[in-house]
C-alpha cells in the first residue's frame, strides 16, 4: 500500500512471497489479503488533511501470529520486512527410484528440516498412480508416517506384489498438520522394471530322432516359484501320447523358461519334464556348466531319492535317460543332503560326500550299536565310514536316513587283490567310466545289495558294492567327464548265462538271487566273471554254489543257502531236453527230503534246518509204488522217508501213534513220477513208536519207526 498517495483515498491489496525450503527457493509473489486496504481517517495525524504516520501489521498463520510490526511512513521510508511463518518444509528424496515386478522394495525418504514456531505434528500419506493393470503397489511407513520434532526424516517403503506391470508410475506424497493445514505436496517417480537374472542356464532336450525343445533355468532378485513378469515364458499345454516334448513344471503350470528367485544359503529345485517321441528313445539333456553361476552345487537328480540318478552338473554336461524315467530335478544348493533308502536288517552303504564326524551312528543315529564292518581280506568292525569305502551296517527297520555334508567329486582307492567293498563320490558313475589304469577290474564282479546281491554296472551315490581285482592297484571314480554309455562286458557276460539251466531262489521277503549250470561259457568270458562276493552277515539272504560262483558248467549243482525267512521258492528253467533232475534237500550233510524237477514249476522248501540243496540227475522213473524203512530208525530227532511213484499221484505222508491218532501229514500234494525223500523232525513229539503211511492214488503202504529222545 503506497501511501505517499492521498491515505483516506488510497487502496491495495497485500502481496507477499514465501519459501518453505529454509529460503532456497522462493514461490512467485502472491496476493494474501482476501480485498483491499483503504484507511479511513480524517484526524489522523492530528487533524487537517489526512495523513497516516504508521500502524501495526501482525501475520497470522494456522492460529500463530507470526509477525507483529509497526511500520512509520512520516518520513516516506518504506521498510521490507520477513516473517516466518509457523509452517514446515518438505523435501522428498530420491526424486526417481526403480523397482522389480514383484516381491522387491524401494524406500523414499521425506525429509522436514529445522521450523520456527511450529509446533504441531505434520503427517504423512501418499498414492501411486495410475493404478497398474495387474499387482499391487503397498506403501507403508515402517517407523510411523508422522514426525513431532523438528528436523526429521521419515521412511516411505514401496513394496511390488503379484507382478505389477512394467513401466513408469507417479508417487503422490502429501503432508499437512493435525487440523488440514497448511498442506504441502510433492511427487516422485518409480519404474517397474524386470529383475536382471544372477544367472541363466540354457539347456536343450532332444531324443534320438533329434526332436528337440531349449528350456532355461536361473534365478533372480524377486522371482517367484510361480509366473513372474518379463522372466517366465509359459508352455502350451503338453502335445498328444507319442509326441516328443520337454518343458518344466512349477506351480501346477508349464514352462519354457523357470526362473527363481535369488540363491544365497537355502536351495532351489526345479522339475523337468520330457517325452521322446514314439520309437525315438531314450531323451538326453545337455547344457553348458560354464554358464553355472561360480558358488552352490548343482546336480540332476531323480524326483525319489536323487540315487537312482545323481549327475554333477558342474563336472558333466549331458545326461541320457536310458532307464526312462521321464522326470528329472535341478537341485542347486549350498549344503548336499543325500537320502538313504534304508531297509530293514543289513545294509551295504557308503559316504559319497565330506563330513566332520564320520562316527557311523552320528552319521546314522538309528542304526543298531556294533554293527558296522568293513571288509579287508575278512570282516572287521570300526567306528568310523570313510569315503570310498564299502561297510555293511544293521538298522532295526525300514527308513529314510539323511546325511549332509559338501560336495566330493572324485575318490581315489587302492584295491587288494581278489574281493574289496568300496564307495563313489557324489554322482553315479558307471563302471565303464571308472578310470583303472593297471586292468586289475575282473569284469562282472560289480555287486550291489537289495535284499540279495545283483550285478551292477553303476557306482551310485549312498552305496555300496563288491568288486573283484585281479591284483593291487589303484582306480579313480570321478565325477568329471562321466560317459553315460552301455556297459558292453557286462552285457556280453549276462548274455552268455541264456544257454545256462538256471536256478531262481525266492525267500519269504522276495529277495532273490539267479544261479545257473549245465551249459558251455563262449567268447572268451572266463568262469571269474561269474564269482560272487563273500557271504554277507548272518541273517542276510544268500544263495550261491559250491566255491562260491553264481554259475557252473557242470550238468549237476550244489548251492548253499543262508536264509532268515521261510519258506523258500526255487524254480529252475530251461532244462535240457531229455534229462530229468530231482532237487534234493540236505541238512547237517545228509538228505533230508527230494523233489522232482518240472521245468517252470516252483518248489517249496519248508524246512528251516535246510542249508544245502543238490540238483540231480535222475535216473529211470520207478516201475512201482514203493515206500522204504525210514533211516536212520531209532532216530532222534529227525529221520528220512523215501518213496518211489510210477506215475503222477495225489500223494499223502502221514504219522499216526499208536493209537491211530494223526500225529502229522508230511505230504498232501500231488506229486509227477519219480523218487522222492521227505524228512521228518520230532522235536515236539513223544518218544515212542509210530507209523507212516503213504498213500498215492490206490497204493497204501505204512511202516514202524521209532522214536528214542
Amino acid at each position: 500500500m503506497d501511501t505517499r498517495d492521498t491515505p483516506t483515498s488510497d487502496s491495495a491489496y497485500i502481496y507477499a512471497s514465501y519459501s518453505d525450503n529454509g529460503g532456497v527457493t522462493w514461490a512467485a509473489n502472491q496476493r494474501i489479503s482476501n480485498q483491499k486496504m483503504r484507511i479511513d481517517c480524517s484526524t489522523c495525524g492530528g487533524g487537517g488533511t489526512p495523513r497516516y504516520q504508521g500502524d501495526y501489521d501482525a501475520i497470522v498463520s494456522t492460529n500463530n501470529q507470526a509477525m507483529m510490526m509497526w511500520s512509520d511512513f512520516r518520513f516516506g521510508d518504506f521498510g521490507s520486512y520477513v516473517a516466518y511463518f509457523p509452517d514446515f518444509a518438505m523435501k522428498v528424496s530420491p526424486p526417481n527410484s526403480t523397482i522389480v515386478s514383484n516381491n522387491d522394495s524401494a524406500f523414499i525418504f521425506i525429509n522436514v528440516p529445522g521450523v520456527k514456531l511450529y509446533n504441531s505434528t505434520a503427517i504423512f500419506s501418499a498414492n501411486i498412480t495410475p493404478n497398474p493393470p495387474s499387482g499391487s503397489f503397498i506403501i507403508d511407513f515402517p517407523q510411523g508416517n508422522t514426525l513431532s520434532s523438528f528436523p526429521g526424516t521419515v521412511t516411505m517403503r514401496i513394496r511390488t506384489s503379484g507382478n505389477v506391470t512394467l513401466g513408469n508410475y507417479t508417487i503422490n506424497i502429501e503432508g499437512k498438520g493435525p487440523n488440514g493445514t497448511p498442506v504441502h505436496r510433492r511427487t516422485a517417480s518409480i519404474q517397474v522394471v524386470v529383475p536382471a537374472l544372477d544367472f541363466g542356464v540354457n539347456i536343450l532336450v532332444f531324443d534320438n530322432c533329434m526332436n528337440q525343445v531349449p528350456l532355461e533355468f536361473g534365478t533372480a532378485p524377486g522371482a517367484t516359484d510361480c509366473y513372474d513378469v518379463g522372466l517366465d515364458v509359459s508352455a502350451p499345454p503338453p502335445p498328444p501320447a507319442g509326441a516328443f516334448d520337454g518343458r518344466f513344471l512349477s506351480c501346477s503350470e508349464h514352462w519354457f523358461t523357470d526362473i527363481r528367485a535369488t540363491n544365497t544359503s537355502s536351495e532351489r529345485i526345479w522339475s523337468l519334464l520330457y517325452t521322446p517321441a514314439s520309437d525315438c528313445s531314450p531323451a538326453s539333456i545337455s547344457w553348458n556348466p560354464a554358464q553355472l553361476p561360480a558358488a552352490g552345487y548343482f546336480h540332476l537328480v531323480d524326483p525319489i531319492n536323487g540315487n537312482m540318478v545323481n549327475v554333477n552338473m558342474r563336472t558333466t554336461n549331458h545326461y541320457t535317460d536310458v532307464i526312462g524315467l521321464g522326470h528329472l530335478q535341478i537341485k542347486y544348493n549350498y549344503q548336499i543332503c543325500n537320502n538313504y533308502n534304508i531297509i530293514n536288517g543289513w545294509n551295504l552303504l557308503s559316504l559319497p560326500i565330506d563330513v566332520i564326524n564320520h562316527n557311523y551312528l552320528t552319521l546314522f543315529p538309528t542304526a543298531i550299536s556294533g554293527t558296522l564292518y568293513g571288509y579287508a581280506g575278512s570282516y572287521y568292525t570300526t567306528e568310523n565310514i570313510l569315503n570310498g569305502m564299502g561297510y555293511w551296517l544293521k538298522f532295526p527297520s525300514s527308513q529314510i536316513s539323511q546325511v549332509c555334508g559338501t560336495d566330493r567329486t572324485e575318490v581315489i582307492l587302492s584295491l587288494n587283490t581278489g574281493w574289496n567293498i568300496i564307495g563313489g563320490p557324489n554322482c553315479n558313475v558307471p563302471l565303464s567310466s571308472v578310470s583303472d589304469p593297471g586292468g586289475i577290474i575282473v569284469p562282472g564282479t560289480l555287486y550291489g545289495y537289495t535284499g540279495s546281491y545283483v550285478n551292477a554296472s553303476s557306482i551310485d551315490i549312498t552305496k555300496g558294492y563288491w568288486i573283484k581285482a585281479n591284483g593291487p592297484g589303484t582306480i579313480t571314480i570321478s565325477c568329471i567327464n562321466v560317459v553315460m554309455k552301455e556297459n558292453d562286458e557286462l552285457e556280453k557276460i549276462t548274455e552268455n548265462t541264456k544257454e545256462f539251466s538256471q536256478i531262481e531262489i525266492t525267500d519269504r521277503e522276495n529277495n532273490t538271487q539267479r544261479l545257473y549250470f549245465n551249459g558251455k561259457l563262449t567268447g572268451g568270458i572266463g568262469s571269474e566273471s561269474y564269482s560272487l562276493p563273500p557271504v554277507p552277515p548272518a541273517g542276510v539272504f544268500d544263495a550261491r554254489l559250491e566255491d562260491d560262483y553264481r554259475l557252473t558248467e557242470n550238468e549237476e549243482a550244489e548251492i548253499k543257502i543262508q536264509a532268515r525267512e521261510y519258506p523258500i521258492r526255487i524254480k529252475i528253467t530251461n532244462l535240457k531236453n531229455g534229462v530229468e533232475y530231482r532237487l534234493v534237500e540236505i541238512v547237517n550233510g545228509e538228505e533230508a527230503g527230494s523233489h522232482r524237477v518240472i521245468d517252470g514249476e516252483e518248489i517249496i522248501i519248508n524246512n528251516e534246518s535246510v542249508n544245502k540243496l543238490k540238483i540231480e540227475k535222475e535216473g529211470e522213473i520207478p516201475e512201482a509204488y514203493s515206500l522204504e524203512q525210514n533211516y536212520p530208525n531209532p532216530f532222534n530227532p529227525s529221520t528220512t522217508i523215501k518213496f518211489d511213484l510210477p506215475e503222477a499221484s495225489e500223494v499223502t505222508l502221514t504219522i499216526y501213534n499208536t493209537l491211530g491218532q494223526k500225529v502229522d501229514e508230511i505230504v498232501n500234494t500231488t506229486l509227477e513220477a519219480g523218487r522222492y525223500s521227505y524228512q521228518w523232525n520230532a522235536t515236539d513229539i513223544a518218544s515212542g513208536i509210530y507209523i507212516y503211511e503213504l498213500r498215492a492214488n490206490k497204493f497204501i503202504s505204512s511202516k514202524k519207526m521209532i522214536f528214542l529222545k
